[in-house]
């Protein structure tokens, strides 16, 4: 995120929080608990040329569970803040061409070069956000929300596999390290995780009855999953993720 994006970010933030703060003495202040699954992962944009071929792609188990306060200011405007556990993930099989990778040997030394190959990648990121939204009440029964979160990092799994290709040593004109006839490596960025993720929510709550509500929420990333001075994947990538969820209200 550049020094533009990140201003604007903390200026919604601190404007959606003064306008709680300006909340008038009559303002209905409601509670609620949520959990719900994640559609998503983590993608590089723009879409990079050196992965030519996704073979698959699943999204996995992302759980989320949620505590929030809703201070509705007017019978249409109000503010909402929550704290939400969650994991956004994936897991995916492709195709790449001078992918800049870093790989650990038989004997655990790493080589570093530009792989062209299979590669396999599992992705996890177990989070603690906040988000702080403003919420639009369009009937009594559904409202839509939208502003900035802050996730801090609790812990996280970046790993997987090359196979069926060659490595170049160094540089795209390196020396070839062929692996073939089922021959594989690991590789290990889950120490180059980012410890905080900002992004941007817009989501949707409609209410079945006075307790219980379904919501509906996408979740863009606008920070690299990963530390500025980690540079073995040369693109940044952005944790997107759709969360669907069943919520009760007091």
């Amino acid at each position: 995120m550049n020094e533009v994006m990140k201003s604007r970010l903390f200026a919604a933030t601190i404007a959606i929080l003064a306008l709680a703060h300006c909340a008038p003495a009559q303002a209905e202040i409601h509670y609620d608990i949520r959990a719900g699954i994640g559609i998503g992962g983590i993608a590089p944009l723009p879409f990079p040329e050196e992965i030519r071929e996704i073979y698959s792609y699943s999204p996995g188990f992302q759980p989320s569970i949620q505590a929030g306060m809703s201070d509705m200011l007017s019978t249409k405007w109000g503010v909402r803040t929550a704290l939400r556990l969650e994991t956004k993930g994936m897991s995916t099989s492709a195709r790449v061409k001078n992918y800049s990778m870093s790989i650990t040997g038989d004997d655990g030394s790493s080589l570093y070069g530009f792989w062209t190959g299979d590669v396999d990648t599992d992705a996890r990121n177990f989070l603690l956000t906040v988000p702080v939204s403003a919420v639009y009440q369009i009937t009594d029964r559904l409202s839509l929300d939208f502003g900035p979160y802050l996730s801090l990092l609790l812990g996280g799994d970046f790993s997987g596999e090359v196979s069926d290709g060659y490595l170049r040593e160094g540089s795209p004109i390196g020396d070839k390290v062929v692996f073939e006839n089922g021959a594989t490596s690991s590789y290990d960025f889950s120490d180059s995780y980012s410890r905080c993720q900002f992004g941007l929510s817009l989501g949707a709550d409609y209410r079945i009855n006075d307790e219980w509500f379904v919501s509906a929420a996408l979740d863009w990333g606008l920070t690299d999953v990963f530390k500025s001075s980690f540079k073995t994947i040369t693109f940044d990538m952005y944790p997107i993720c759709v969360r669907l969820s069943v919520g009760y209200s007091f």
